[in-house]
């Protein structure tokens, strides 16, 4: 949050994402902006995808449509590309991407709890990915991501183990 200390974990996605959307706003004026989620199962396992003939992990999310919140975003992208749907959200950080070759953009990671177990969660993947897999943390700390992605579990993995 703004004043440095861990959100709060919020039931309302509207309201939690709203704030985020209103506190960035300066940052990411006249940016293309993205949302991407660490997704928590009921036993602890993140929810991580993979992009057809890529070897990499990606996590669900991606573009904020023009005239579109950052909430119903996030929910879109989330039923897009999972298939699935949660009440919850709470604001890891913000990532200003400017890496040569891309399009400069903003990019909002979130945390959220899922409410089953990853056994028993259905994911139906979208045309944009072709496997995913639910990993334990220790399994996670073995596999080689993005740094942003990186960041962004290691904050969800510290705010997680605090709650």
């Amino acid at each position: 949050m703004a004043d440095g200390s861990p959100p709060p974990v919020a039931s309302n996605v509207f309201t939690v994402l709203g704030q985020l959307q209103d506190e960035s706003s300066d940052i990411t004026k006249g940016l293309p902006q993205s949302v991407k989620a660490v997704l928590i199962s009921k036993d602890n396992k993140v929810l991580l995808m993979r992009r057809p003939g890529e070897r990499g992990w990606d996590l669900p999310g991606g573009g904020v449509d023009k005239g579109e919140s950052l909430a119903d975003a996030y929910l879109r992208e989330l039923d897009e590309e999972a298939g699935i749907s949660t009440d919850n959200a709470m604001p890891l950080y913000g990532f200003l991407r400017d890496t040569p070759g891309k399009k400069k953009k903003y990019i909002h990671y979130v945390a959220a709890k899922l409410d089953k177990k990853a056994a028993k969660t259905k994911i139906k993947l979208s045309a944009e990915h072709d496997h995913y897999a639910f990993f334990s943390w220790e399994d996670i700390e073995t596999l080689t991501f993005m740094p942003s992605y990186k960041k962004a579990l290691d904050i969800a993995l510290t705010l997680m183990r605090a709650n």
